[in-house]
């Protein structure tokens, strides 16, 4: 997340509504680098949490945003971004308390995001304290892509249409998350038809599933080092767009490995950190082998 730290009342804050995305993809642009998949994201991360994402406009259009994404108790933060002629002014801050504010009103006990070092003293001001690493990862599909197998994992195309699965796939989720994103994994498994796998033991069990995303890997889950080997091997095998990238957990240290040892190497790091008892979300993500995105973990 990026923000600035001083404060001043001159500017107020409102909810972002879909005419506003063209105007938010250049703010993410310059906060986070060029990415062709903002606009789609954006759009459903506004779609799941509608009344969760807010603006801050100035005299010559949009000049910063931030929201959460709602899960059972727990709210990720997210996508924090002030046009770089508006900071240092407090739009950061302003922004980051009407979350806060709009999370306390609805009953979220449990806030999350990925800090920059940039933004992480606004946070930890808010109470936020360190709660391990997000580690951004490029790798080599052609190098995972050759990965030993996995005897005894099955990995199959997931079909994103059929109740039964998309169940499974949310209750593997929800124990390497800690939280029901039935939502979240619906609109991920429709958007990337044919991209996203589940993993079944000898005795026909999911064990984990990934997704292969147009430019990353993420988000999967896994049962063990063996089942994220597995899904991850079939999902180099597609074409991707450009480098792909794997959003890390650093609690995961199965998963830093296996990034690191299909050539994978750290290009940027992020605070993961917390407001609230992480006994609200019942995971410690020993299974959560990638995130889905540092909007919503």
């Amino acid at each position: 997340m990026v923000g600035d730290q001083v404060e001043t009342m001159s500017h107020r804050t409102r909810t972002v509504t879909t005419a506003d995305v063209p105007a938010v993809v250049p703010l993410l642009n310059a906060a986070y680098g060029e990415n062709p998949t903002f606009d789609s994201r954006f759009r459903t991360y506004l779609a799941l949490q509608p009344d969760g994402w807010v603006a801050v406009d100035g005299e010559s259009g949009l000049i910063g945003v931030g929201g959460f994404v709602a899960f059972d108790r727990c709210a990720y933060v997210g996508l924090m971004a002030v046009a770089p002629q508006a900071q240092r002014q407090g739009v950061g801050a302003l922004i980051f308390d009407e979350i806060l504010g709009r999370c306390s009103a609805t009953g979220r006990g449990l806030l999350l995001l990925d800090a920059s070092a940039p933004g992480a003293p606004l946070y930890a001001g808010r109470s936020f304290v360190d709660d391990g690493l997000s580690l951004s990862y490029v790798i080599d599909p052609k190098v995972a892509g050759a990965l030993e197998e996995s005897p005894g994992i099955r990995v199959d195309p997931l079909d994103p249409v059929d109740a039964k699965v998309l169940a499974e796939v949310a209750r593997l989720d929800a124990r390497g998350y800690g939280a029901d994103r039935t939502a979240l994994i619906r609109r991920v498994l429709e958007q990337f038809s044919g991209r996203a796998f589940l993993a079944r033991d000898g005795a026909g069990d999911p064990v984990g599933y990934a997704v292969a995303q147009s430019r990353s890997f993420g988000p999967c889950v896994a049962a063990s080092p063996a089942v994220a080997r597995a899904l991850l091997r079939r999902a180099m095998a597609l074409p991707f767009e450009g480098r792909v990238s794997w959003l890390v957990p650093g609690q995961n240290a199965a998963a830093t490995k296996l990034a690191e040892a299909v050539g994978g190497a750290p290009t940027r790091t992020w605070r993961h950190m917390r407001r609230g008892s992480g006994a609200l979300l019942e995971s410690d993500w020993s299974s959560l082998y990638a995130k889905a995105s540092l909007a919503v973990g």
